[in-house]
């Protein structure tokens, strides 16, 4: 993953998170895309959890605007803490609607954090 640029993330150590939320920064600056699973790890039950607000906070910071997905079936094609898929499943990506910088320049990233989690939810709740 190191050879792909991807940016790394050690769980639980403070630095780590401060020097990756920098790093996403930098990349969005540099043009490039960042994807990010706010909810920090899998599911135990494929239940939607809470959502960190890393994600928000960097949206802010560089007034770039997001782009939600949701991912749906892998719960038990690869279960947490497994590394191996496990047989065949049927798995949905769906691509929402970009909510641009300007819908969310005035709220704060827990409330956009709120918004885009309300959006994910209701596209599942469709199926």
């Amino acid at each position: 993953m190191r050879l792909n640029d991807y940016i790394e993330l050690d769980r639980g150590k403070v630095k780590s998170n401060a020097k990756m939320m920098k790093d996403c920064a930098r990349a969005i600056r540099n043009e490039n895309s960042v994807m990010i699973f706010p909810e920090g790890t899998r599911s135990l039950d494929g239940v939607i959890r809470a959502f960190k607000l890393g994600a928000f906070e960097i949206a802010k910071e560089t007034k770039s605007p997001i782009l939600p997905i949701v991912i749906q079936g892998t719960a038990n094609a690869l279960p947490k803490g497994g590394i191996e898929l496990q047989g065949k499943h049927n798995m949905s990506i769906t691509i929402l609607p970009e909510v641009p910088y300007s819908d969310f320049a005035e709220i704060s990233s827990e409330d956009l954090c709120e918004k885009v989690r309300n959006k994910i939810q209701e596209e599942l709740d469709k199926k």
